[in-house]
């Protein structure tokens, strides 16, 4: 299975993890690839894609590890192999208003050229629109994150965004930010762990990078479980498997410890991701 993401950031991180929970299931032979270029919006991945601009890194994960490619056109990326699935999203900013109405015309008239287009090169892919997370509050970087009442309103315009895309151009669906809805508040979630200050705020984006500690409050982190939890829930969406009892884990090194997520959050995120995706398949039922 060889999996596309036309993404951003927001698909940089969980790939290593969804990678390692596959080959837990004899499912190594798969390659994981990513077009990346920070906060790359679908109008951006279109008009890139008209001119055929190097203006991507090329990121590949397969059983070999990871490889880095520099200044690659998103046609010559998608050129490299067949693809058997590829995802959409957009990026943050694009759903700052709150409203799906606004996202909508944002997205959906440079998402019809770029589907025709990477639909023309791959024609017997499976399509699927990821639902990404809305952003943690006190996130600053586009727009600012005030209150869970945006939070959720900017969550809301993203769900509903994905259902919309489903119905209109025939996707499948990934919902990473039901799952995130699930228990981002959770104290088990927003508890700094032991090796950390009580101080520190810690949430699903909560990361370490370059040894330190930090949280930007937009990508999911490490150590605050936003990476497994997003894996958990693609693992489920690609293979159809429940991904609770899946005996992948996650390491991370923190002031020379390697720690893990532990158990308890181990249980908590698979049973979140699996509820997420089985609602959400329920819900679809109907549109098939």
């Amino acid at each position: 299975m060889n999996v596309f993401f036309v993404s951003n950031s927001t698909c940089y991180y969980f790939t290593p993890c969804l990678f390692g929970m596959l080959n837990e299931v004899g499912l190594g032979d798969c390659k994981l690839a990513l077009v990346y270029y920070g906060g790359c919006s679908v109008q951006q991945h279109c008009e890139w894609l008209r001119d055929d601009l190097p203006n991507y890194q090329f990121r590949v994960i397969d059983r070999d590890g990871l490889h880095i490619y520099p200044q690659y056109s998103l046609k010559q990326a998608l050129s490299t192999d067949k693809w058997d699935v590829i995802s959409f999203d957009n990026n943050s900013k694009s759903f700052a208003s709150g409203d799906m109405k606004t996202a909508l015309t944002i997205t959906e008239p440079y998402f019809n050229e770029l589907f025709g287009k990477v639909k023309e090169m791959h024609p017997n892919a499976r399509y699927i629109w990821h639902e990404v997370w809305a952003n943690e509050v006190g996130y600053t970087i586009s727009f600012e994150m005030k209150d869970k009442a945006q939070r959720s309103s900017i969550f809301k315009a993203k769900q509903d965004l994905m259902y919309h895309m489903m119905n209109e151009y025939s996707l499948d669906g990934a919902p990473t930010g039901d799952a995130w809805e699930k228990v981002r508040d959770l104290p088990i979630i927003t508890t700094p762990m032991p090796d950390f200050s009580k101080e520190e705020k810690f949430t699903l984006c909560s990361r370490i990078k370059n040894g330190k500690f930090i949280d930007d409050f937009t990508h999911d982190g490490d150590i605050g479980g936003g990476q497994y939890l997003n894996a958990c829930v693609w693992f489920e969406t690609l293979t159809g498997k429940s991904c609770i009892g899946n005996a992948f884990r996650p390491k991370f090194t923190y002031n020379e410890k390697e720690l893990s997520l532990g158990e308890e959050k181990i249980r908590i995120l698979q049973n979140a991701a699996h509820e997420a995706v089985k609602e959400h398949l329920n819900k679809i039922k109907p549109m098939l």
